[in-house]
């Protein structure tokens, strides 16, 4: 659904809100393990040339032994298991979260409704004072009138 310009707001707005509190020391930890697991799953469909399914469920068996051994049914999962979430390989995740909190911004400015934006803009605010460029996010905050809307009394709260 690459032409879907109706929902692709809503999805960026959610990775905006996954991503826009993040420092960048943790963004380069969680595209490293996102790299990190996508290579292993193309090292298991090289290995696994009967299908990709096959060579998902032989690199989760993987991971799961790797952590300690699978648990059977009945077992209870303790604090100590290792939770892996498998990535799509064709996932890709910008080198800084900078450039990927651009990207999403600028899509949901061109396609968003009024109130997407106006959450997008907070998020990205919030975004550029924690990576330290406090001019700018208050420069981007006294000129997107958002305080005029009444909106920033009711975000503030929940975004410092």
């Amino acid at each position: 659904r690459i032409s879907d310009t109706r929902n692709q707001p809503k999805v960026a707005l959610r990775l905006i809100e996954h991503f826009y509190y993040k420092t960048d020391a943790v963004y380069d930890a969680m595209r490293k393990l996102t790299l990190q697991q996508q290579q292993e799953a193309a090292a298991s469909a090289a290995a696994h040339p009967e299908g990709a399914v096959a060579a998902a469920a032989a690199a989760a068996a993987d991971a799961a032994a790797a952590a300690g051994g699978a648990t059977e049914p009945g077992e209870e999962q303790t604090a100590d298991d290792k939770v892996t979430i498998p990535v799509p390989t064709d996932y890709h995740m910008d080198e800084s979260s900078d450039a990927t909190m651009k990207r999403l911004v600028s899509l949901v400015f061109n396609h968003g409704d009024e109130r997407t934006k106006a959450r997008a803009m907070l998020c990205y605010i919030y975004h550029k004072a924690n990576h330290g460029d406090f001019y700018t996010a208050r420069d981007m905050l006294l000129m997107s009138h958002l305080q005029v809307r009444g909106l920033v009394h009711r975000r503030c709260f929940f975004l410092w």
